[in-house]
């Protein structure tokens, strides 16, 4: 059996949940599927949007080249601040949708998404 199209890699699924008016980070790891790409020379870019195919995004973060946590082993980190989550709605637990993308020689690769999900915050 010969394929005549390229095989496509699915990008990894992963849900995240925070409160909205705090401060938030979490650190990703860039694979190929199974083992970590090294991003030292990439951009990696955190999009964040109500509804897919928003525009523009809630918000968005670039990650550039040289300043991931541990390049070569495909790890970086995103930090959400308290400003960024309060964006969500102050009555009702928000969900959105992310994607980060790595950026490397003119193209671009998602890598993770998934549901973001802000919570309405503590006693309300």
């Amino acid at each position: 059996m010969t394929c005549e199209q390229p095989i496509e890699s699915l990008p990894d699924r992963c849900d995240l949940a925070v409160v909205r008016g705090t401060d938030n980070s979490f650190e990703v790891t860039l694979t190929d599927g199974e083992n970590p790409i090294d991003i030292s020379a990439a951009d990696v870019k955190l999009t964040v949007v109500s509804e897919p195919g928003e525009s523009p995004p809630v918000f968005e973060q670039t990650n550039a080249a040289g300043s991931h946590s541990d390049p070569t082993n495909g790890r970086t980190v995103f930090s959400l601040s308290k400003a960024t989550t309060e964006l969500a709605s102050q009555d009702l637990d928000s969900f959105w949708q992310f994607e980060i993308r790595r950026i490397e020689g003119g193209e671009e690769f998602v890598h993770i998404e998934g549901a973001l999900t802000v919570k309405r915050g503590l006693g309300i």
